[in-house]
């Protein structure tokens, strides 16, 4: 527990907004997981969508922080795809 506490610590040290956006991005996947599971079959896709957009968004903008093309160049693929999908879903 404690190398996971010195190695939080060092993560932020080492880039406090980098940190802020990996760590808002991955608690608002976690709780679009939740809610799709427990609304399953019928999720709000349109809600979703916005807020997957929004953190593939935040995911690609902490991976160019990192230095992480490869993660940079999934995040904007992760972006389209959800981009798409909250396209269609406010089409109808």
């Amino acid at each position: 527990m404690q190398q996971l506490v010195v190695a939080v610590k060092k993560d932020w040290a080492a880039g406090p907004i980098r940190f802020i956006c990996e760590n808002v991005a991955a608690s608002l996947n976690i709780c679009c997981a939740i809610v799709m599971a427990l609304m399953s079959p019928n999720p709000p896709m349109l809600q979703l969508y916005a807020v997957f957009v929004f953190t593939s968004i935040l995911f690609a903008i902490a991976s160019y922080m990192r230095g992480a093309p490869n993660l940079v160049a999934m995040f904007g693929m992760y972006t389209m795809i959800d981009t798409l999908g909250l396209v269609r879903s406010i089409q109808g």
